[in-house]
């Protein structure tokens, strides 16, 4: 009886080991899609002198184990440019998307750049404003 008991033990301990395994080499998302985590996704430049061209760098870390493509970014306007990497980011790397506003009209905006990815949130949106003064 007590040699039963015995590999009854033994073969739930291991089974137990067997299905503990299945995550261990997976320490980032447990998702089959791939991952953006943004440092920032709004910024605020606060005032901006008229005719001189605001920019500002999004970084993102690739947090999951596949490969992140990013596929278009699209400003709300012509006044808004963006240059973003063309080649996949790679688990674990960071990345950066720059945005440009040409502020040449006075006043408050609000600009927007849609980017276009291959994660599970096909499309994440990075807000820009400010006030452009004389």
């Amino acid at each position: 009886m007590k040699q039963i008991s015995l590999i009854f033990f033994i073969s739930l301990l291991l089974t137990g080991v067997a299905n503990s395994q299945t995550g261990y080499f997976n320490t980032g998302n447990k998702s089959s899609d791939p991952t953006i985590e943004w440092e920032e996704t709004m910024h605020d430049f606060g005032k901006v002198p008229k005719g001189k061209p605001a920019s500002v760098v999004f970084k993102f870390k690739n947090t999951s184990l596949k490969p992140v493509l990013i596929y278009n970014v699209e400003a709300s306007c012509d006044c808004t440019a963006a240059d973003y990497p063309k080649q996949p980011v790679k688990p674990g790397e960071t990345a950066k998307i720059t945005a440009t506003y040409d502020a040449e009209k006075a006043g408050a905006f609000f600009k927007s750049i849609t980017v276009t990815t291959n994660t599970k949130e096909k499309q994440h949106i990075l807000k820009m404003t400010g006030v452009v003064v004389d």
